[in-house]
């Protein structure tokens, strides 16, 4: 009988420690996904509402020429529903508002693209004049960190629909190193 009762005793711990533990990890998340206004964003975030769904990238890479260019891209989603959000800014130099959709001085597309796995591509390009945004840079350290905000409107590509459907970016943030 005191065998029973120890046996009892430990699967009902076991399980409690399991409820605890799975609610302080649901808690971590939903802090690491969307951290307060007031404490801003940490190095190496890149996310944005898309359609108003807030879109956090994983894994965040960049190109960075001294020269006149920057391109920030970001994946993220579950197994089944891979996302990709990348902005470009040409004719960088600094701190600024840079325009999404346009060409640059060199004749080559600034653009804002957005892939769904379950959607398709969407992109704010010079080829639509219904697409339209911008990236403004507020922190560009010595060539090491760049900061800022981006949105922009983007249009359905390829053969999976007729061109018609548009999304928005919007709230869109970054803070990641240039190293």
């Amino acid at each position: 009988m005191k065998l029973k009762t120890l046996k009892l005793s430990v699967l009902a711990l076991i399980v409690i420690l399991c409820i605890a533990s799975c609610k302080k990890e649901e808690e971590k998340k939903e802090e690491t996904n969307n951290p307060p206004a007031s404490t801003g964003i940490t190095m190496g975030t890149f996310r944005a509402k898309v359609n108003g769904e807030l879109l956090t990238a994983k894994t965040v890479t960049k190109n960075f020429n001294t020269a006149s260019s920057v391109l920030i891209s970001g994946v993220g989603g579950a197994t089944t529903n891979i996302f990709t959000l990348t902005i470009g800014m040409g004719d960088f130099t600094g701190i600024g508002t840079y325009k999404l959709g346009v060409l640059n001085s060199l004749g080559l597309g600034i653009n804002g693209i957005f892939y769904d796995a379950l959607t398709g591509a969407y992109s704010c390009t010079n080829q639509f004049s219904e697409t339209s945004g911008e990236v403004v840079v507020t922190e560009f350290t010595d060539k090491k960190s760049i900061k800022g905000t981006f949105h922009f409107n983007a249009k359905k590509q390829g053969t999976s629909g007729n061109g018609q459907e548009m999304i928005d970016i919007t709230d869109g943030e970054f803070y990641i190193s240039l190293e």
